[in-house]
């Protein structure tokens, strides 16, 4: 179990990056052609995990540049009512 704040971030931004990397061979099954628009994935997060997520989109968009990824970044609830 995580406990406190600074532990449900990690757990939360290490959650993030294995939703990506499971996102990925799906990503390059639907690989564009030449020309083609690249592929786009969402990621819906809580607002506090901004800097984590920026990062690991990073990293991310080395191994993958024909992949974009749209961060939307809000409150908990506002997030609950948006799924």
């Amino acid at each position: 179990m995580v406990n406190g704040a600074f532990g449900r971030k990690i757990f939360a931004a290490v959650a993030a990056a294995a939703l990506l990397a499971l996102a990925a061979p799906f990503a390059a099954a639907a690989a564009p052609q030449r020309n083609a628009a690249a592929v786009q994935i969402t990621v819906s997060a809580a607002a506090s995990l901004k800097d984590a997520l920026a990062e690991i989109v990073k990293g991310f968009a080395r191994a993958r540049p024909d992949v974009a990824i749209d961060l939307n970044l809000s409150a908990s609830g506002t997030l609950a009512t948006q799924i």
